[in-house]
């Protein structure tokens, strides 16, 4: 799923559990302090969703801009409807 902040990438596995990684790269932001708020906000929006999210997955989250300007509710659309379209999420 490509959206013009996120890049959302989901793989099949056998693994009884899904797996989540978020990656902010440097070219983002130069301030860690900036790309750990960024990495910790979509974290939070995955464990907040954990329930509908099926079991089974390796999923990526890269961040393509900082995610400064968007406001909580808009980036967890954004988050949910990638993982939708990822078939992911069940609802």
């Amino acid at each position: 799923y490509n959206h013009q902040v996120l890049y959302i990438k989901a793989l099949s596995t056998k693994a009884p559990l899904t797996r989540v990684a978020v990656v902010v790269p440097k070219k983002v932001s130069k301030r860690a302090v900036d790309r750990n708020r960024d990495r910790r906000r979509i974290y939070e929006i995955c464990r907040t969703n954990w329930d509908q999210i099926q079991p089974g997955y390796t999923i990526i989250i890269t961040g393509k801009k900082s995610l400064e300007s968007i406001t909580p509710n808009d980036l967890t659309d954004i988050v949910v409807t990638g993982l939708k379209n990822l078939s992911v999420i069940t609802k």
